[in-house]
Protein backbone atom coordinates (compact mmCIF):
# COMPACT_ATOMS: atom_id res chain seq x y z
CA UNK A 1 0.00 0.00 0.00
CA UNK A 2 2.81 2.60 0.61
CA UNK A 3 4.38 1.87 -2.69
CA UNK A 4 1.29 2.41 -4.70
CA UNK A 5 0.56 5.70 -2.44
CA UNK A 6 3.98 6.90 -2.89
CA UNK A 7 3.65 6.47 -6.66
CA UNK A 8 0.19 7.84 -7.03
CA UNK A 9 1.47 11.11 -5.21
CA UNK A 10 4.75 11.08 -7.70
CA UNK A 11 2.09 10.65 -10.98
CA UNK A 12 0.03 13.40 -9.67
CA UNK A 13 2.53 15.77 -8.79
CA UNK A 14 4.36 15.34 -12.09
CA UNK A 15 0.77 15.72 -14.19
CA UNK A 16 -0.06 18.93 -12.07
CA UNK A 17 3.85 20.35 -13.52
CA UNK A 18 3.20 19.36 -17.06
CA UNK A 19 -0.30 20.59 -16.77
CA UNK A 20 -0.55 17.93 -19.57
CA UNK A 21 -3.83 16.99 -21.35
CA UNK A 22 -4.32 14.13 -24.23
CA UNK A 23 -4.44 16.95 -26.65
CA UNK A 24 -1.78 19.64 -26.77
CA UNK A 25 1.03 17.08 -25.22
CA UNK A 26 1.40 15.03 -27.87
CA UNK A 27 2.17 14.61 -31.15
CA UNK A 28 -0.33 13.73 -33.90
CA UNK A 29 1.84 11.29 -36.45
CA UNK A 30 -0.57 10.18 -38.49
CA UNK A 31 -3.66 9.71 -39.45
CA UNK A 32 -6.12 7.39 -40.88
CA UNK A 33 -9.98 8.10 -42.65
CA UNK A 34 -12.51 5.75 -41.50
CA UNK A 35 -15.91 5.96 -42.51
CA UNK A 36 -18.90 5.79 -40.26
CA UNK A 37 -21.56 3.77 -42.26
CA UNK A 38 -25.23 5.18 -41.16
CA UNK A 39 -27.96 6.59 -42.72
CA UNK A 40 -26.22 9.89 -44.00
CA UNK A 41 -23.03 9.67 -45.13
CA UNK A 42 -20.46 10.41 -41.92
CA UNK A 43 -17.02 9.75 -41.55
CA UNK A 44 -14.55 9.20 -38.74
CA UNK A 45 -10.88 10.51 -38.36
CA UNK A 46 -9.03 8.28 -36.23
CA UNK A 47 -5.57 9.98 -35.88
CA UNK A 48 -2.65 7.90 -33.61
CA UNK A 49 -0.87 10.22 -31.17
CA UNK A 50 2.26 8.85 -29.46
CA UNK A 51 4.66 10.45 -26.60
CA UNK A 52 7.67 12.42 -29.06
CA UNK A 53 9.74 9.60 -30.64
CA UNK A 54 7.96 6.65 -29.97
CA UNK A 55 6.89 4.74 -32.61
CA UNK A 56 4.94 1.25 -32.05
CA UNK A 57 4.66 -0.51 -35.35
CA UNK A 58 3.02 0.65 -38.47
CA UNK A 59 0.46 2.99 -36.49
CA UNK A 60 1.62 5.28 -33.92
CA UNK A 61 0.12 5.68 -30.39
CA UNK A 62 0.27 7.08 -26.88
CA UNK A 63 2.36 4.66 -24.43
CA UNK A 64 3.00 5.00 -20.56
CA UNK A 65 5.40 8.20 -19.71
CA UNK A 66 8.93 6.33 -19.95
CA UNK A 67 9.89 7.34 -17.09
CA UNK A 68 7.49 4.95 -15.22
CA UNK A 69 8.32 1.96 -17.38
CA UNK A 70 10.45 0.12 -15.07
CA UNK A 71 7.95 0.16 -12.72
CA UNK A 72 4.38 0.03 -14.54
CA UNK A 73 5.40 -2.05 -18.20
CA UNK A 74 2.30 -3.72 -19.30
CA UNK A 75 3.27 -7.26 -20.52
CA UNK A 76 0.05 -8.58 -22.88
CA UNK A 77 -2.28 -6.29 -20.96
CA UNK A 78 -6.13 -7.70 -21.84
CA UNK A 79 -8.47 -5.56 -20.83
CA UNK A 80 -9.16 -1.77 -20.64
CA UNK A 81 -12.17 0.02 -18.61
CA UNK A 82 -12.81 3.84 -18.05
CA UNK A 83 -13.98 5.14 -14.86
CA UNK A 84 -14.41 8.61 -14.61
CA UNK A 85 -10.61 10.21 -15.68
CA UNK A 86 -9.03 7.11 -14.87
CA UNK A 87 -8.19 3.60 -17.10
CA UNK A 88 -8.02 0.27 -15.39
CA UNK A 89 -5.89 -1.88 -17.13
CA UNK A 90 -5.47 -5.70 -16.20
CA UNK A 91 -2.42 -6.26 -16.78
CA UNK A 92 -2.47 -10.04 -17.76
CA UNK A 93 1.03 -10.69 -17.94
CA UNK A 94 2.14 -9.41 -14.78
CA UNK A 95 -1.17 -10.67 -13.08
CA UNK A 96 -2.22 -7.13 -11.62
CA UNK A 97 -4.12 -4.31 -12.51
CA UNK A 98 -2.93 -1.00 -13.27
CA UNK A 99 -4.26 2.87 -13.42
CA UNK A 100 -3.70 5.52 -15.23
CA UNK A 101 -4.82 8.94 -16.23
CA UNK A 102 -7.33 8.66 -19.27
CA UNK A 103 -5.91 12.45 -19.74
CA UNK A 104 -2.33 12.29 -19.86
CA UNK A 105 -1.56 8.82 -19.76
CA UNK A 106 0.35 8.65 -16.24
CA UNK A 107 0.34 5.93 -14.36
CA UNK A 108 -0.94 6.13 -11.24
CA UNK A 109 -1.17 2.99 -9.43
CA UNK A 110 -1.31 -1.15 -9.88
CA UNK A 111 -2.09 -3.62 -7.11
CA UNK A 112 -2.74 -7.21 -6.84
CA UNK A 113 -0.10 -9.66 -7.69
CA UNK A 114 0.40 -13.74 -8.80
CA UNK A 115 -1.00 -16.26 -6.71
CA UNK A 116 -3.85 -17.84 -6.06
CA UNK A 117 -4.28 -16.79 -2.75
CA UNK A 118 -6.84 -13.56 -1.59
CA UNK A 119 -6.72 -10.81 -3.85
CA UNK A 120 -4.35 -12.70 -6.10
CA UNK A 121 -4.61 -13.23 -10.06
CA UNK A 122 -3.19 -16.06 -12.19
CA UNK A 123 -4.12 -14.10 -15.49
CA UNK A 124 -6.74 -11.55 -15.04
CA UNK A 125 -8.60 -11.19 -18.13
CA UNK A 126 -11.43 -8.79 -17.27
CA UNK A 127 -12.27 -5.98 -15.22
CA UNK A 128 -15.48 -4.05 -14.34
CA UNK A 129 -15.68 -0.68 -11.93
CA UNK A 130 -19.03 0.04 -9.99
CA UNK A 131 -19.24 3.58 -7.86
CA UNK A 132 -17.49 1.19 -4.74
CA UNK A 133 -15.68 -1.62 -6.42
CA UNK A 134 -13.31 -2.83 -9.04
CA UNK A 135 -14.21 -6.66 -9.72
CA UNK A 136 -11.40 -8.32 -11.90
CA UNK A 137 -12.30 -11.66 -13.64
CA UNK A 138 -9.43 -14.21 -13.39
CA UNK A 139 -10.76 -17.66 -15.67
CA UNK A 140 -7.59 -19.49 -14.81
CA UNK A 141 -8.71 -19.67 -10.76
CA UNK A 142 -12.60 -19.69 -12.13
CA UNK A 143 -13.52 -16.84 -9.91
CA UNK A 144 -14.08 -12.68 -9.86
CA UNK A 145 -11.96 -11.15 -7.03
CA UNK A 146 -13.57 -7.70 -5.63
CA UNK A 147 -11.47 -4.86 -4.12
CA UNK A 148 -12.50 -1.19 -3.07
CA UNK A 149 -11.91 1.50 -5.29
CA UNK A 150 -8.14 2.14 -3.39
CA UNK A 151 -7.19 -1.25 -4.34
CA UNK A 152 -8.04 -2.97 -0.53
CA UNK A 153 -9.63 -6.50 -1.74
CA UNK A 154 -12.72 -7.55 0.26
CA UNK A 155 -13.92 -10.56 -1.19
CA UNK A 156 -13.96 -13.22 -3.99
CA UNK A 157 -16.91 -14.78 -5.96
CA UNK A 158 -16.47 -17.99 -7.11
CA UNK A 159 -17.67 -19.25 -10.06
CA UNK A 160 -19.73 -22.13 -11.38
CA UNK A 161 -18.31 -21.60 -14.93
CA UNK A 162 -15.05 -19.77 -15.42
CA UNK A 163 -16.79 -18.56 -18.61
CA UNK A 164 -18.11 -15.77 -16.28
CA UNK A 165 -14.62 -14.78 -15.20
CA UNK A 166 -14.35 -13.72 -19.13
CA UNK A 167 -17.33 -10.87 -19.02
CA UNK A 168 -19.33 -10.28 -16.47
CA UNK A 169 -21.54 -7.21 -15.15
CA UNK A 170 -21.68 -6.46 -11.09
CA UNK A 171 -24.35 -4.64 -9.92
CA UNK A 172 -24.91 -1.86 -7.20
CA UNK A 173 -26.23 -5.11 -4.80
CA UNK A 174 -23.13 -6.83 -5.54
CA UNK A 175 -25.12 -9.38 -7.63
CA UNK A 176 -23.12 -10.99 -10.54
CA UNK A 177 -24.02 -11.41 -14.04
CA UNK A 178 -22.10 -13.26 -16.31
CA UNK A 179 -21.61 -14.93 -19.66
CA UNK A 180 -22.45 -18.90 -19.45
CA UNK A 181 -21.78 -21.97 -21.57
CA UNK A 182 -24.87 -23.20 -21.55
CA UNK A 183 -26.50 -24.22 -24.23
CA UNK A 184 -29.60 -22.91 -23.27
CA UNK A 185 -28.82 -19.34 -21.35
CA UNK A 186 -26.39 -16.68 -22.59
CA UNK A 187 -25.87 -15.94 -18.92
CA UNK A 188 -25.73 -16.96 -15.30
CA UNK A 189 -26.37 -14.75 -12.43
CA UNK A 190 -26.06 -14.45 -8.26
CA UNK A 191 -23.15 -14.15 -5.85
CA UNK A 192 -23.05 -11.94 -2.90
CA UNK A 193 -24.60 -14.67 -0.87
CA UNK A 194 -26.87 -16.14 -3.80
CA UNK A 195 -27.05 -18.70 -5.22
CA UNK A 196 -25.79 -18.92 -9.06
CA UNK A 197 -28.91 -19.47 -11.81
CA UNK A 198 -29.15 -19.47 -15.50
CA UNK A 199 -30.34 -15.83 -17.01
CA UNK A 200 -31.40 -14.78 -20.59
CA UNK A 201 -31.97 -18.15 -22.37
CA UNK A 202 -30.74 -18.11 -25.68
CA UNK A 203 -32.22 -16.56 -28.91
CA UNK A 204 -32.55 -19.30 -31.69
CA UNK A 205 -30.59 -20.66 -33.27
CA UNK A 206 -28.76 -21.33 -30.33
CA UNK A 207 -24.96 -21.52 -31.93
CA UNK A 208 -23.54 -20.68 -34.92
CA UNK A 209 -22.27 -24.61 -36.42
CA UNK A 210 -18.89 -23.15 -37.45
CA UNK A 211 -17.95 -22.87 -33.90
CA UNK A 212 -21.26 -24.21 -31.75
CA UNK A 213 -20.76 -22.78 -28.49
CA UNK A 214 -17.27 -21.93 -28.05
CA UNK A 215 -17.43 -17.92 -28.29
CA UNK A 216 -17.76 -16.12 -24.90
CA UNK A 217 -21.00 -13.81 -24.95
CA UNK A 218 -20.22 -10.60 -23.87
CA UNK A 219 -22.54 -8.87 -21.25
CA UNK A 220 -23.16 -5.16 -20.91
CA UNK A 221 -25.31 -3.48 -18.82
CA UNK A 222 -27.22 -1.18 -19.98
CA UNK A 223 -28.48 2.50 -18.06
CA UNK A 224 -32.14 1.61 -17.70
CA UNK A 225 -31.51 -1.61 -16.04
CA UNK A 226 -31.41 -3.58 -19.53
CA UNK A 227 -28.99 -6.17 -20.40
CA UNK A 228 -27.46 -6.60 -23.78
CA UNK A 229 -25.71 -9.29 -24.51
CA UNK A 230 -22.94 -9.99 -28.08
CA UNK A 231 -23.95 -13.06 -29.61
CA UNK A 232 -20.47 -13.59 -30.66
CA UNK A 233 -21.28 -17.05 -31.74
CA UNK A 234 -24.38 -16.46 -34.16
CA UNK A 235 -23.25 -12.28 -34.62
CA UNK A 236 -26.25 -10.50 -32.97
CA UNK A 237 -26.70 -8.18 -29.88
CA UNK A 238 -29.50 -9.72 -27.85
CA UNK A 239 -31.24 -7.48 -25.24
CA UNK A 240 -32.51 -8.50 -22.22
CA UNK A 241 -34.85 -6.87 -18.88
CA UNK A 242 -33.42 -6.44 -15.59
CA UNK A 243 -35.84 -9.64 -15.12
CA UNK A 244 -34.38 -11.76 -17.92
CA UNK A 245 -37.04 -11.59 -20.26
CA UNK A 246 -35.75 -10.98 -24.43
CA UNK A 247 -37.14 -7.51 -25.55
CA UNK A 248 -34.95 -7.60 -29.06
CA UNK A 249 -32.51 -9.05 -31.32
CA UNK A 250 -30.84 -7.16 -34.17
CA UNK A 251 -28.61 -9.00 -36.48
CA UNK A 252 -24.92 -7.72 -36.91
CA UNK A 253 -24.61 -5.65 -40.33
CA UNK A 254 -24.63 -8.44 -43.21
CA UNK A 255 -21.56 -7.61 -44.77
CA UNK A 256 -19.35 -7.66 -41.55
CA UNK A 257 -21.40 -10.93 -40.57
CA UNK A 258 -20.39 -12.37 -44.03
CA UNK A 259 -16.47 -11.59 -43.23
CA UNK A 260 -15.91 -12.50 -40.11
CA UNK A 261 -18.25 -15.78 -40.79
CA UNK A 262 -15.61 -16.44 -43.64
CA UNK A 263 -12.77 -16.08 -42.39
CA UNK A 264 -14.17 -18.77 -39.60
CA UNK A 265 -14.39 -20.93 -41.87
CA UNK A 266 -11.42 -20.71 -43.62
CA UNK A 267 -9.49 -21.13 -40.66
CA UNK A 268 -11.65 -24.61 -39.14
CA UNK A 269 -11.33 -26.11 -43.05
CA UNK A 270 -7.87 -25.13 -42.95
CA UNK A 271 -7.20 -26.79 -39.20
CA UNK A 272 -10.23 -29.17 -38.86
CA UNK A 273 -8.61 -30.86 -35.72
CA UNK A 274 -7.55 -28.33 -33.65
CA UNK A 275 -9.45 -24.78 -34.73
CA UNK A 276 -12.56 -25.26 -33.13
CA UNK A 277 -11.34 -26.25 -29.88
CA UNK A 278 -8.22 -23.59 -29.45
CA UNK A 279 -8.84 -20.81 -31.36
CA UNK A 280 -12.36 -18.85 -32.12
CA UNK A 281 -13.53 -15.98 -34.45
CA UNK A 282 -15.77 -13.78 -32.07
CA UNK A 283 -18.04 -10.77 -33.48
CA UNK A 284 -16.82 -8.62 -30.90
CA UNK A 285 -13.96 -9.09 -28.47
CA UNK A 286 -14.99 -6.25 -25.55
CA UNK A 287 -17.61 -3.23 -25.86
CA UNK A 288 -18.99 -0.61 -23.32
CA UNK A 289 -22.30 1.36 -23.58
CA UNK A 290 -21.91 4.72 -24.53
CA UNK A 291 -23.34 8.30 -22.14
CA UNK A 292 -25.96 8.33 -25.28
CA UNK A 293 -26.84 4.77 -24.38
CA UNK A 294 -25.37 3.67 -27.50
CA UNK A 295 -23.24 0.99 -27.42
CA UNK A 296 -19.50 0.38 -28.87
CA UNK A 297 -18.20 -3.02 -29.29
CA UNK A 298 -14.42 -3.83 -30.75
CA UNK A 299 -13.62 -6.15 -33.21
CA UNK A 300 -9.94 -7.68 -34.00
CA UNK A 301 -10.95 -10.26 -36.45
CA UNK A 302 -11.28 -8.14 -40.06
CA UNK A 303 -9.21 -6.19 -42.17
CA UNK A 304 -11.08 -2.80 -42.13
CA UNK A 305 -13.61 -3.15 -39.10
CA UNK A 306 -12.67 -1.10 -35.89
CA UNK A 307 -15.79 -1.61 -34.39
CA UNK A 308 -19.52 -1.19 -34.16
CA UNK A 309 -21.62 1.63 -32.76
CA UNK A 310 -25.18 -0.14 -32.15
CA UNK A 311 -27.96 2.22 -31.30
CA UNK A 312 -30.85 0.09 -29.19
CA UNK A 313 -33.49 2.25 -29.56
CA UNK A 314 -33.25 2.01 -33.89
CA UNK A 315 -31.91 -1.26 -33.32
CA UNK A 316 -29.58 -0.32 -36.05
CA UNK A 317 -25.55 -0.06 -36.33
CA UNK A 318 -23.25 2.22 -37.33
CA UNK A 319 -20.25 0.61 -38.53
CA UNK A 320 -16.49 2.14 -38.16
CA UNK A 321 -14.51 0.92 -41.24
CA UNK A 322 -10.70 1.25 -41.87
CA UNK A 323 -9.33 2.44 -45.85
CA UNK A 324 -7.69 -0.66 -47.30
CA UNK A 325 -4.04 -0.72 -46.22
CA UNK A 326 -5.19 0.34 -42.39
CA UNK A 327 -2.88 -2.01 -40.33
CA UNK A 328 -5.49 -4.45 -38.67
CA UNK A 329 -5.84 -4.96 -34.70
CA UNK A 330 -5.38 -7.90 -34.37
CA UNK A 331 -3.01 -7.92 -31.46
CA UNK A 332 -5.60 -6.15 -29.62
CA UNK A 333 -7.31 -7.44 -26.86
CA UNK A 334 -9.96 -5.03 -26.07
CA UNK A 335 -10.83 -1.51 -26.11
CA UNK A 336 -12.78 1.09 -24.39
CA UNK A 337 -14.63 4.23 -26.97
CA UNK A 338 -15.53 6.85 -24.87
CA UNK A 339 -17.08 9.18 -27.73
CA UNK A 340 -14.20 10.51 -28.53
CA UNK A 341 -11.10 8.59 -27.84
CA UNK A 342 -10.30 4.88 -28.33
CA UNK A 343 -7.92 3.38 -25.26
CA UNK A 344 -6.75 0.16 -26.77
CA UNK A 345 -4.86 -3.16 -24.18
CA UNK A 346 -2.66 -4.14 -27.21
CA UNK A 347 -0.19 -7.06 -26.87
CA UNK A 348 2.54 -3.96 -26.91
CA UNK A 349 1.24 -2.23 -24.38
CA UNK A 350 -1.75 0.55 -24.20
CA UNK A 351 -2.73 2.41 -27.42
CA UNK A 352 -4.95 5.96 -27.75
CA UNK A 353 -6.82 7.09 -30.71
CA UNK A 354 -8.43 10.14 -31.38
CA UNK A 355 -11.45 9.61 -32.88
CA UNK A 356 -12.97 12.95 -34.53
CA UNK A 357 -16.38 13.15 -36.66
CA UNK A 358 -16.52 14.62 -39.73
CA UNK A 359 -20.15 15.46 -41.27
CA UNK A 360 -18.67 16.04 -44.45
CA UNK A 361 -18.68 13.92 -47.55
CA UNK A 362 -15.64 12.32 -48.70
Amino acid sequence: MLRKRVSFERSQQTAKSTGSDIGPNVQPLCTHLIGLCCAALTTVAIQAFAQPGQRVGAIVAARVIPEYDDEYTLHFPSHVTLAGDTLFVADGGNARIVLFNARTLVPLAAFGRNGGGPGEFRRPAYVQVAPTTIAVGDAILSRISLFARDGRFTRTEALPDRRAADAFAVASDGVITGASSSPSHYLLRGGNGKAYSAFAPRAAPPFDPRSPGMHTSLVLAGPAGQIFVVDNDSGAVVTYSGTGRRIATHVFPPAFRAEILSTRTGFYTANPTTGRVFFGFPFAVSGNVLPTGQVFLFSRFTESVVGLIYDPVAGSFATIRGRPGLQTMDAARSAFFDGRLLYVAHDDGLRVYTVDRDTRER
